[in-house]
């Protein structure tokens, strides 16, 4: 079947509407963008429109009026919905003739416009590269192009028989044919040599040019060899002549010479005597600057080392400095170690009172120390409430509703049975850890005790203590245990803030109007990134009908997909997993427009708009994390979406609109 380029892609610009062969007729117009109708909409007073046309006309009003206006009834406002499909007008405008795209090389087929771009595919003009001289030729005159028109074709040199590229044959006659017949620069009649044999030639050549055997004297006189011969024999008494000048002139030389180097050797002489009393007063110097070398040096030593152990000093100081989280507990550990030992001196006040043997007769643990482990654990459990409510709070706002209906999902309803009954037996273990827990600390207390009730008031103390260098090596692994285990729970509690964090994002970031807006910035870099292959697409944050409705994503190539690769921007649409799919009608039905928004003032926003495809496996319910994309491979290409139109400041702003009419409320 046929498609057409209109109807994959009804967002056509201007330069991307082929030329018509025929003039075109009024009624294919569109009154509103005034060009060639593409998937042409008819009003109610019967004029038509594009159907990208529809949104540049109404703007924010529900109503609009007939742009022609020539009728009565064309001043009769109508809505979006009493809008409709012309087919007959789209089947007549994709009938009309069309140039292809190649006419420029030589084409001349003019199909219909539905068959164009199956033609253009097929098209033997179609311009392809030539791999050597990167010109653009027709694709069926690429072999000719090669054979005898190339710039850089291969020619055989007549000379040298070497392969040489056409547009560098003269090149190569001028510098490196070693072949190529070169006439003397010296003039040699009827001597014409290759270039491989003219080198020696000109090393005999009886015509090259030298200067006359004299010239070191001053003799200028310059000709070829049998004429400077002749010279040498001719001018004897002028180069006598010569010699006889050159000789006074060089005794004059050697005089003024032999008069500098006298001036040179003073003033040696006289740069040495400088030099030898400079060393004098050096020395001196030295002998001065000794002794107080030696004592700064003394004195930096001492300094030096009062500095180091002030430094060591403060070193030790800041390293038995706990840290910040180490105080904080310790000072929570040290309130509660007071409260604790106030009870135990009013323990010991009591037991002094009765004397040594007053403790026996108590008979086991007092009451109000039984009291005050009850009051603990009791507080114990509040604390461990208050962080059951936060964790709950935090769930109510994440799924609150505020439109006055609840919607509960239970998800693995038997999975939770069995780890409630889980955590009542985990529960019950618990406690008989806790009681355990009171047994011992019921027994330190009754060691306690008897230590008050053993102790000595004569001022004497006897100590026995075993076992001191495993006790030693054992308190030194529980504090090592202690502090692994500290960094445990802070590591758990960053991953955990950072994960409230990213929640956090998504709950701000979320749309429930079916309306994504997407804010797309550094377009240029990634779209080189798109180029790469690094990353290929992006997705947008998702996006969702209501607050029980369907939930959705966009996906973008800025480098193009399939068709668009390396031309357009392609854009899809896709349906992602929701919490609530369970409760929605499938598949999904609702109308989609994909927008590219008009920054400038005319605000002529590119617009696809689409009805889903209900046989499609991409609007089935999701059985993974979302479904296969589908939109628009074509959806602008790169030369009109690069324009101050729709890209400023390296940002492009894209919008879905997903029609929320008639979905069931759950």
């Amino acid at each position: 079947m046929e498609t057409s380029p209109a109807s994959l892609n009804p967002s056509l610009s201007a330069a991307e509407i082929p030329q018509f062969v025929d003039k075109l007729q009024e009624k294919y117009v569109c009154p509103v963008c005034n060009s060639v109708l593409r998937n042409a909409m008819q009003l109610q007073c019967g004029h038509q429109i594009c159907e990208i046309c529809i949104d540049p006309l109404f703007g924010e009003n529900t109503k609009a009026s007939c742009p022609v206006k020539t009728d009565e009834e064309c001043e009769d406002s109508f809505s979006k919905n009493e809008i409709y499909k012309d087919m007959c007008t789209r089947r007549e405008v994709m009938k009309l003739p069309v140039y292809c795209q190649y006419s420029e090389y030589g084409c001349s087929e003019t199909p219909e416009w539905k068959n164009l771009q199956s033609h253009c595919e097929k098209c033997e003009y179609k311009p392809v590269e030539c791999d050597k001289c990167q010109e653009k030729v027709p694709q069926n005159q690429l072999t000719v192009h090669k054979e005898s028109k190339c710039s850089y074709r291969d020619v055989v040199c007549d000379h040298c028989s070497q392969d040489v590229p056409f547009c560098q044959m003269k090149s190569h006659f001028e510098h490196d044919c070693p072949e190529y017949p070169l006439k003397c620069p010296n003039g040699c009649e009827d001597v014409v040599l290759i270039r491989i044999e003219m080198e020696s030639h000109l090393q005999t050549c009886p015509h090259k040019s030298i200067p006359c055997g004299y010239r070191s004297i001053g003799c200028d006189f310059f000709d070829i060899v049998e004429k400077v011969e002749k010279h040498q024999v001719v001018a004897t008494d002028h180069h006598l002549r010569l010699a006889v000048s050159f000789s006074g002139q060089t005794s004059d030389q050697n005089k003024a010479l032999h008069s500098e180097i006298e001036e040179r050797k003073t003033e040696i002489e006289t740069l040495k005597s400088t030099v030898q009393e400079l060393h004098h007063e050096n020395r001196k110097l030295k002998d001065e600057i000794k002794p107080l070398v030696n004592s700064l040096k003394k004195d930096t030593k001492k300094k030096l080392v009062t500095l180091t152990e002030r430094l060591i000093n403060l070193e030790r100081m800041v390293e038995k400095q706990p840290k910040r989280e180490v105080l904080e507990k310790q000072e929570q550990a040290i309130s509660s170690l007071k409260e604790d030992l106030k009870v135990c001196k009013e323990q010991i006040t009591q037991l002094e009172r009765v004397g040594p043997q007053g403790g026996s007769s108590q008979g086991g643990i007092p009451q109000d120390i039984k009291n005050q482990l009850k009051t603990n654990e009791k507080q114990m459990a509040i604390q461990d409430i208050r962080l059951a409510e936060l964790d709950l709070r935090f769930h109510v706002l994440e799924t609150a509703s505020y439109d006055g209906v609840l919607m509960w999902k239970i998800r693995d309803y038997y999975r939770r049975k069995q780890e409630a009954k889980s955590d009542i037996k985990n529960q019950l273990k618990t406690n008989e850890k806790q009681m355990a827990i009171q047994d011992i600390r019921l027994a330190e207390l009754d060691l306690r005790f008897h230590v008050l009730e053993t102790a000595s008031y004569d001022g004497v103390l006897m100590w026995k203590i075993r076992d001191y260098y495993r006790r030693k090596q054992e308190a030194k692994s529980d504090i090592k245990n202690q502090l692994k285990t500290n960094e445990k729970q802070m590591a758990i509690q960053d991953i955990r803030l950072a994960e409230l964090d990213l929640r956090f994002q998504v709950l701000e970031t979320a749309s429930y109007d079916g309306v994504l807006m997407w804010k797309i910035r550094d377009y240029y870099w990634r779209k080189q990134e798109a180029k790469s292959g690094r990353t290929l697409f992006l997705y947008s944050q998702p996006f969702y009908t209501s607050r029980t409705g369907y939930k959705m994503c966009a996906r973008v190539y800025l480098n193009g997909d399939g068709m668009g690769k390396g031309t357009h921007l392609s854009l899809f649409f896709v349906v992602m997993r929701g919490e609530y799919d369970a409760l929605l009608p499938w598949p999904f039905q609702q109308k989609v427009s994909l927008m590219l928004l008009d920054q400038d003032s005319f605000r002529r926003h590119v617009c696809d708009t689409f009805q889903p495809d209900t046989t499609s496996t991409s609007f089935k319910r999701p059985t993974t994390e979302m479904n296969v994309a589908t939109g628009c491979p074509l959806f602008i290409s790169h030369s009109v979406l690069e324009t101050k139109t729709f890209l400023k400041d390296d940002t492009i702003f894209i919008k879905v609109k997903v029609d929320t009419t008639n979905i069931p409320v759950p």
